[in-house]
């Protein structure tokens, strides 16, 4: 649909400078868009979440995981005993020891992280946090 200078003259005499502006990019394929909609459409929506409710994870707890030379260079099996806080049926906080296997790689070195994911603590209200070992080196007594 294409406007000449009257019915332009019209439009922006009933309805202002805004309706003559909105008619234009229309004839050329365009249209204007909210920029909350441009964002969704690139980066995605709240699909899967409740409006306005962001899921909230409680806080990563770190650990060192005291590794020598000989397990970084050949690899190892390791157990270790953790005890970490999680909410009962009662929504009450209680403290569980579990019993982890870590299975060290060969060529793992120093600052190697290892993530148990969701087996942190655990808080009202979030899902419970991750558990994560850091690698680290203990002296060798040659090298």
């Amino acid at each position: 649909m294409k406007l000449n200078k009257e019915e332009k003259r019209q439009i922006y005499d009933l309805y202002g400078d805004e309706a003559v502006s909105s008619v234009e990019p229309e004839e050329k394929g365009f249209r204007r868009r909210d920029a909350t909609e441009i964002f969704e459409e690139l980066f995605g929506g709240s699909e899967g979440k409740e409006e306005g409710k962001e899921v909230r994870k409680a806080s990563v707890v770190e650990n060192k995981l005291v590794c020598g030379l000989e397990e970084l260079y050949k690899g190892s099996k390791r157990k270790m005993k953790i005890s970490r806080s999680v909410l009962d049926e009662h929504s009450k906080l209680t403290t569980v020891e579990e019993i982890l296997a870590i299975h060290i790689k060969p060529g793992w070195k120093k600052g190697t992280r290892i993530t148990f994911p969701e087996k942190g603590n655990q808080e009202p209200g979030v899902t419970p946090g991750d558990l994560i070992f850091i690698v680290d080196e203990k002296p060798h007594a040659v090298f």
